[in-house]
C-alpha cells in the first residue's frame, strides 16, 4: 500500500500527463479565447516544473539544453536588426512555446512515465469531432465537409490532422520499439481517404521500414500481420473515396528569360507610374501609405497561422481622407522561374513557387544572417495565388533557417549523428509528413515528437530522475 507521501508525489506526474493531454487536444479550439488547449497544458508543466524538484532536474539535464539555450539567444539578439516587429514577436512566442513543448515530450519519455494510454482516447477524440457535422462549427472545418467524409476535426487541416496522426505513430514507435497496428492502419486510411499524399509517402516510408527492419519477435508473424492491417485500411479507404486519386502530380519547371530593360520615359501629366516586370508595382515614395491583401491560408488565429500583417477596417467605419501611413515591408524576390500545375494540381505548384523563393531570399542574405538567420517571422514570401504578402512558406524544413539561421541545420544534423537507425527513419518520416501543414512553428505535436526522439539520444552519463514514488 503506498504511502500519503508517494501518493502526493504522483500529482506532479498526474499534471504533467494532462499537460501532454492538453498539448494534443487540437489546434482549433478556444478555451477560452484566446487561448487553446495546449496553453493550459503547458501552464500545467510549467507549473510542475516550479513545485517539483525531480521533474525540474529532469528538465535541466535535457538533451536539449544546448539547443534550447541558443535559441533564446538568437531570439534574444534578434531585435537589433528586425523590420516587422509584431511579426518577431509572435513568432518569437510561437518558438518558445515549441521549445517547451519538446520539453515537456522529452522529459516525460526519458523518466518513462506511461503515457501512451491516452492515444485511444485521443484518437476517438479526434474521429468523433471529425466525422459528425454537428461539431463543424466549434471546430471550424466548415470547409471540408462538402467534399470530404471526415474534415480535420479539432485540428482544423485535414492536412495538419493527417500529419498529427503520422507523429502520433512516431511517438510510439520511439516509446514502445515496434509499430502500433491499430494506430498506423487509422493514419494509413485517413491518408488516403482524403488523399493526403505528403502523409500517405511518409506513412508508406515508416511502414516499409517496420516490415523489413524494425519487426521484433516472431517477424514472420509480425509481417503479416502488418500487411492484413495495411489491406485492411487500403481497402476501406478506397471503398469510400469520394474523388479520383492524384498521387503524383508534381509541376513543370522552366528558367524564365530574363526580358531586356524597357526604355524608360518620363511619365505624362497626370498619369500614375506603370506597373513595372511581372506586374509589381513600382516603388512607393517614403512615407507613402501601402495596404496589402490579406493573407493567404487557412483560418487566422493565435498558435495556428500567422494573421494578416494588418486587421481590416471594423464594419461600417467612415473611410478617412488621409489614411495613416502604413510601414511597407520588403518581400522576398521572386525566383526567376516559371511553375506550371500538372493536372490542375496549384497546391503542389504553389508550394514549388515558395520554395525557391525563399532559395532565391536565401541568395541575398548577408554572410552575418546565415549564422543568426534574419529573425523570427521576417520572412515576406508573396502568395502565388492573389499576391498577398506573408505568405506561409509550407516548408517548414527550409522555413526555420529564415527564424534561426544555420542553429536549424546544425540541430538536425546532431539528432542524425546521435540518433540510433530507429530514430533516423522516425526523423525522415517527420521530415516528409512535415511538408503537408503549411507551417509546423507552432504546430504542436511536432515539437513534442522532436522531445520524445531527443529522450532517445544515449546519455554520456547516467542521471537519476526517477522519483521514489515510482518505485514503491
Amino acid at each position: 500500500m503506498r504511502s500519503p507521501e508517494a501518493r502526493s508525489n504522483r500529482l506532479p506526474d498526474r499534471l504533467v500527463l494532462a499537460g501532454f493531454a492538453l498539448c494534443l487536444a487540437g489546434s482549433s479550439l478556444y478555451v477560452p479565447y484566446p487561448l487553446r488547449p495546449f496553453h493550459w497544458g503547458l501552464a500545467l508543466f510549467v507549473l510542475v516544473l516550479a513545485a517539483d524538484r525531480s521533474w525540474r532536474a529532469a528538465a535541466w539535464n535535457t538533451s536539449l539544453r544546448t539547443p534550447l539555450i541558443v535559441l533564446v539567444l538568437l531570439l534574444a539578439i534578434q531585435p537589433l536588426w528586425i523590420v516587422a516587429q509584431d511579426r518577431y514577436v509572435r513568432y518569437a512566442i510561437y518558438l518558445l512555446i515549441g521549445a517547451v513543448s519538446a520539453l515537456l515530450g522529452e522529459t516525460l519519455a526519458r523518466r518513462q512515465k506511461p503515457f501512451l494510454f491516452l492515444f485511444p482516447w485521443l484518437l476517438a477524440f479526434w474521429f468523433i469531432t471529425a466525422y459528425f457535422p454537428v461539431f463543424d462549427a466549434w471546430t471550424e472545418a466548415q470547409r471540408f465537409r462538402p467534399r470530404y467524409l471526415l474534415t480535420g476535426g479539432v485540428w482544423d487541416n485535414i492536412n495538419d490532422m493527417a500529419t498529427v496522426l503520422v507523429f502520433a505513430n512516431l511517438i510510439w514507435l520511439l516509446c514502445r520499439r515496434r509499430l502500433s497496428l491499430p494506430l498506423f492502419a487509422i493514419c494509413w486510411f485517413y491518408a488516403l481517404l482524403l488523399n493526403r499524399r505528403a502523409d500517405l509517402a511518409a506513412a508508406l516510408v515508416l511502414g516499409l521500414a517496420c516490415l523489413l527492419w524494425f519487426m521484433d519477435g516472431d517477424k514472420r508473424r509480425g509481417r503479416l500481420k502488418l500487411l492484413a492491417a495495411w489491406a485492411l485500411a487500403t481497402a476501406a479507404a478506397m471503398a469510400l473515396q469520394s474523388e479520383p486519386l492524384h498521387l503524383v502530380s508534381l509541376p513543370s519547371i522552366q528558367e524564365r528569360p530574363l526580358a531586356p530593360p524597357a526604355p524608360t520615359a518620363p511619365p505624362m501629366a497626370g498619369l500614375a507610374p506603370a506597373a513595372g516586370p511581372a506586374g509589381l508595382a513600382p516603388p512607393m515614395a517614403p512615407g507613402a501609405a501601402q495596404v496589402p491583401a490579406p493573407a493567404a491560408g487557412p483560418s487566422t488565429s493565435l498558435g495556428n497561422t500567422a494573421p494578416p500583417a494588418i486587421a481590416p477596417a471594423p464594419a461600417g467605419a467612415s473611410a478617412s481622407p488621409a489614411p495613416a501611413a502604413v510601414p511597407a515591408y520588403a518581400h522576398a524576390p521572386a525566383a526567376n522561374v516559371l511553375i506550371q500545375a500538372k493536372d490542375g494540381d496549384e497546391s503542389t505548384a504553389f508550394r514549388a513557387r515558395l520554395a525557391m523563393d525563399m532559395i532565391a531570399e536565401w541568395r541575398t542574405l548577408p554572410w552575418w544572417q546565415w549564422l543568426t538567420g534574419p529573425g523570427a517571422g521576417q520572412l515576406n514570401l508573396i502568395w502565388p495565388g492573389n499576391k498577398a504578402p506573408w505568405a506561409s512558406p509550407h516548408f517548414f524544413w527550409l522555413e526555420m533557417f529564415f527564424h534561426i539561421g544555420l542553429a536549424w541545420f546544425a540541430l538536425l544534423g546532431w539528432l542524425v549523428l546521435r540518433l540510433d537507425w530507429l530514430g533516423r527513419i522516425c526523423l525522415l518520416v517527420a521530415g516528409i509528413a512535415g511538408v503537408a501543414p503549411s507551417s509546423m512553428v507552432y504546430f504542436q505535436p511536432f515539437w513534442l515528437f522532436l522531445g520524445v526522439l531527443a529522450a532517445g539520444i544515449p546519455r554520456k552519463r547516467a542521471v537519476t530522475t526517477a522519483d521514489p514514488a515510482s518505485a514503491t
